[in-house]
């Protein structure tokens, strides 16, 4: 069996579990990045959608028997709670198991963080 491990899951959607901070939203980097994936002209709350449209079928059609998905926790303060002020990008284990529910290509990695609650 050949999987590839590491394949991040987006997420904006705070309905979907998930978070990335102004600056991140509002940098060259984000911008960079939807562009590199195809999603330039994905506005807002449509980037999840899309980007799991384009993840399964990207893994369906790669020669790839499994890909290893992602999920990715915030910071946690000392009472287990998300401090958003340095939170940068938070795509949420329960978002992660519901995209990988849409193909058996793909494979939850979720996070554990001891300091969240």
């Amino acid at each position: 069996m050949i999987i590839d491990i590491h394949a991040h899951l987006i997420g904006v959607r705070e309905e979907n579990g998930c978070y990335v901070s102004p600056e991140m939203r509002g940098g060259i980097l984000y911008r960079y990045l939807k562009r590199a994936l195809g999603l330039a002209d994905v506005e807002g709350d449509d980037l999840d959608g899309a980007y799991r449209t384009k993840l399964v079928r990207w893994a369906e059609q790669s020669d790839l028997d499994a890909v290893g998905v992602l999920s990715l926790d915030g910071v946690y303060d000392d009472r287990g709670a998300l401090d958003r002020e340095q939170t940068q990008v938070l795509v949420s284990n329960d978002y992660c198991l519901e995209v990988c529910e849409s193909s058996n290509d793909l494979l939850p990695i979720c996070s554990v963080n001891p300091r969240r609650r």
